[in-house]
């Protein structure tokens, strides 16, 4: 699985999953950090039973999906429940039947609901049926996992986190899923192939925030400023309107928080509350505190004290790149081209307030590159405007300017990319009237991917998988790799009807052979090494990113489904003949045209066997 950071929310996740108990789990944050994607990738996409709600839908199209899930998992009965208690009778039956998949680990039910708010509608039974679902019988389940996951938050916080009535004390585990940090960000764009020096990766987190959806948009064939007019300027571009489609998918009513931001956007310092009731679209009373409780709690707003005011009146401050970024130069539009923004004179003052907003958003990792981290500190403005300087691991003081420019020993210094005769790509950082080259990121990067193996290889040893993710430099790719041997695993194979299960191993002539596209190939004279069932199972869902195929070299695969071929035709024609029995030709005519379709003019030969 191709997860990128997120190794407390996994941490969490497999405690869920070793647990002796049954787990009501909250994923939640904003549209595009990566819930479902977590969460999905995790349990490698299999479920007991999963069901998303539906945008826009009214109570009767919600169970329709819900009900075309419960088929797909199993259950018999086609027609649609006529409400939600009827709904969750039925899941409650699914779960208990043999058909249902369980998690190797623990032999543990996962059900995955993603989307929950929206299944919620106006007048329905939703969470009656939900409360009554838990308390009345999964809550008495040990081995049952219900991970539920949405986008509005206020409907999480509300309903699930903070209720006081039927899910108080219920869930079992809450996961607050937080936007990227830089570090994270590299990783990213390192798996997406797209190269890009650090001052740009700041400035890219400057516009998009760490949200991982929005930088799994850039293009690496575009510049940044190329990809930031196309995603955001143009009328077809992906986040043109993504400002207002965030928060009316966050909150029912986002007219009000959107008010607060957009006043907060004016005012890098921040407001207090008594200075943003003020403002006619915002008002004030418990509304105003509920609206800054729920943008505090997803991120967009910070409350904090500033040692020039009194000790009770605190300020809130804007500390969402996007928002900022879209209130200043999309939702107020004054320019079609990011080019132009830049040439305009709002832009330094935008760079200055967006970058004290990355360095806000880092304060952790900022006092751990000073050596400070057991120092408790406040952060306040005035700090921020301070340069930050750091001696390098070369003795080289480091630092910004206020425009976001690197400085190494007092020069300007720039980003480059280079390669060795080996071919090998170098990010270096070099100065520019010096031209002596301070920082080359290869043996960085090197560092990362052993560490990121090494890392991978003890927690699979951990759970008891028998591969890991591994970096290999003969294919440039971090790939499937057996702990036991140390050999990468080209494929893996399971026979249909046999049962007979394999596994492949990467050859040295395939390498030489194919090069880097061999890490996926088996050999054509390799019919693997025959494996149990168990085996072939903990190796497909061992949690790593599905380098192997399924399938062995097309030879090998042919001469391993001779038979398969022969017993799937039987069955094709046993299903038709049941189903359409003695209806004219019918069946007949369906056979022969499924056998001209998969043999072409040999098709005989294999209908007279």
């Amino acid at each position: 699985m191709k997860i990128v950071g997120r190794k407390r929310e996994k941490d969490e996740l497999m405690q869920c999953l070793m647990s002796k108990r049954p787990e009501f789990v909250v994923v939640y944050g904003r549209r595009r950090v990566g819930k479902t994607y977590l969460v999905r990738e995790f349990f490698n996409k299999q479920f007991s039973f999963y069901a998303t709600g539906l945008t826009d839908e009214k109570t009767k199209g919600q169970l329709r999906g819900f009900a075309a899930s419960l088929v797909e998992y199993g259950d018999m009965e086609k027609k649609a429940p006529k409400d939600w208690f009827e709904a969750f009778v039925r899941l409650r039956k699914l779960l208990e039947s043999d058909r249902i998949y369980r998690e190797p680990i623990n032999n543990k039910r996962v059900v995955f609901l993603d989307e929950l708010p929206w299944m919620d509608t106006a007048k329905s039974d939703f969470k009656s049926a939900l409360d009554y679902f838990w308390n009345s019988w999964a809550s008495a389940q040990e081995d049952l996992v219900l991970v539920v996951c949405g986008s509005a938050t206020s409907w999480i916080i509300t309903n699930l986190l903070t209720n006081k009535k039927g899910f108080h004390n219920r869930v079992t585990k809450r996961i607050h899923l937080a936007p990227f940090s830089l570090a994270e960000c590299e990783k990213l764009f390192e798996l997406n192939d797209i190269v890009m020096p650090r001052n740009q990766m700041i400035e890219s987190y400057m516009v998009f925030g760490g949200i991982p959806q929005y930088l799994n948009l850039l293009d690496s064939r575009l510049s940044l400023a190329q990809n930031i007019n196309e995603l955001c300027f143009k009328e077809y571009g992906y986040l043109y309107d993504e400002y207002d489609n965030l928060f009316r998918s966050l909150y029912d009513k986002p007219e009000k928080h959107m008010a607060i931001l957009e006043a907060l956007a004016k005012k890098k310092d921040g407001l207090t509350r008594a200075e943003l009731s003020k403002e006619k679209e915002i008002g004030g009373g418990s509304v105003l505190t509920k609206d800054l409780r729920e943008l505090e709690e997803c991120g967009f707003i910070r409350k904090y004290n500033n040692f020039s005011k009194a000790e009770n009146d605190s300020l809130y401050q804007l500390i969402d790149p996007f928002t900022l970024f879209s209130i200043r130069f999309i939702q107020n539009k004054k320019f079609d081209s990011w080019k132009d923004y830049i040439n305009s004179p709002g832009y330094n003052s935008w760079r200055g307030s967006a970058f004290e907003i990355v360095c806000l958003n880092h304060i952790n990792q900022i006092k751990s590159a000073l050596g400070i981290s057991g120092i408790h500190c406040g952060v306040e403005n005035y700090q921020i405007k301070k340069e930050s300087a750091k001696f390098d691991k070369n003795g080289n003081i480091t630092y910004f300017d206020r425009k976001g420019q690197d400085y190494i020993n007092h020069e300007k210094v720039y980003r480059s990319t280079q390669y060795d005769k080996n071919n090998q790509e170098h990010h270096q950082t070099i100065g520019v009237n010096s031209g002596i080259v301070y920082h080359d990121d290869y043996d960085d990067r090197s560092k990362w991917k052993r560490d990121m193996s090494n890392d991978n290889r003890r927690n699979a040893i951990e759970y008891g998988y028998p591969v890991y993710e591994n970096y290999d430099p003969r294919f440039n790719k971090f790939v499937t790799t057996e702990i036991a041997t140390g050999k990468v695993i080209a494929c893996i194979f399971r026979d249909q009807y046999s049962k007979e299960c394999r596994k492949f191993y990467v050859h040295d002539d395939m390498i030489n052979k194919y090069g880097q596209c061999a890490y996926n190939m088996s050999s054509p004279n390799d019919f693997g090494v025959i494996i149990t069932e168990e085996e072939y199972n903990k190796i497909k869902s061992a949690g790593v990113s599905p380098t192997f195929s399924l399938v062995p070299n097309r030879e090998v695969y042919n001469q391993l489904t001779k038979l398969t071929d022969k017993l799937a035709d039987e069955a094709y024609e046993a299903d038709v003949r049941k189903y359409w029995g003695t209806v004219g030709n019918k069946a007949d005519e369906i056979i022969e045209n499924y056998y001209k379709t998969k043999y072409g003019s040999d098709y005989q030969n294999h209908m007279k066997k």
